[in-house]
């Protein structure tokens, strides 16, 4: 043979040599590469997430998560399931929950930070006169629909509301729609989320418009208490 072909032979006898060693080496560095990383699920209803605070919320923990070294995702469910799966530890939390809603939900701890406050405000088509707070609406004169599945609605309208002038839906836009055609005379949900969803084509020519503001709470990152040890820089309550 000629040296030509040697020196061809012997490159070829390193280069294999050197794969065969890249592979040996393989498993060890993806391992070490493709470590899987431990990713947050909290959950948010889907009103919620659409809204200009859900995104804005999404960005925040996004980031938090992410300088702890933590994946997230946020799922957006109606109200009422998001709880029972938090209720139930099949999610890591809630990402947006009153101060007061741990109370309730003895699974749950709540993060002592306000990224914003929410605001809870009845919607009506005509042309209602209501002072603000809960003691303004009427208990037994006008249909009044809530969103299930939010904590405050949920605690306190029962109690102020004669049960057959009071209803609940799972959706904003099932409650929009309701009042859109007159099956109720008043709804209460999120002002974020109502006026998102006004947005809609649909409901352009609704007349549909804040009649009150039933009130306002800071809100809160809620998390099953077995996530607490991923948060060592917040406190828990």
């Amino acid at each position: 043979m000629t040296k030509s072909v040697w020196q061809e032979i012997r490159t070829m006898h390193s280069r294999r040599k050197f794969g065969l060693a890249l592979l040996s080496l393989w498993p060890a560095c993806s391992g070490a590469m493709a470590a899987p990383r431990r990713t947050i699920v909290l959950t948010a209803s889907a009103d919620m997430q659409k809204s200009m605070q859900g995104i804005w919320l999404t960005l925040i923990y996004e980031e938090a998560f992410r300088r702890l070294g933590l994946g997230f995702e946020l799922l957006g469910l109606p109200a009422k399931r998001s709880s029972a799966m938090s209720d139930h530890g099949q999610v890591d939390g809630e990402i947006s929950r009153p101060a007061n809603y741990a109370q309730t939900h003895p699974n749950l701890l709540r993060v002592d930070i306000a990224p914003i406050s929410a605001s809870l405000a009845a919607y009506a088509t005509q042309a209602l006169v209501l002072r603000d707070n809960w003691g303004g609406l009427p208990h037994a004169s006008l249909r009044i629909e809530y969103r299930a599945g939010v904590n405050t609605s949920e605690n306190i309208l029962p109690g102020r509301v004669d049960p057959a002038y009071l209803s609940s839906v799972s959706t904003t836009l099932q409650g929009l729609r309701k009042l859109a055609i007159g099956r109720t005379d008043i709804y209460i949900d999120s002002d974020d989320a109502v006026e998102q969803a006004l947005l809609a084509p649909e409901f352009q020519l609704a007349k549909i418009h804040k009649v009150a503001i039933m009130g306002r709470s800071l809100s809160m990152l809620s998390c099953i208490k077995k996530m607490s040890p991923w948060y060592p820089v917040w406190r828990w309550r």
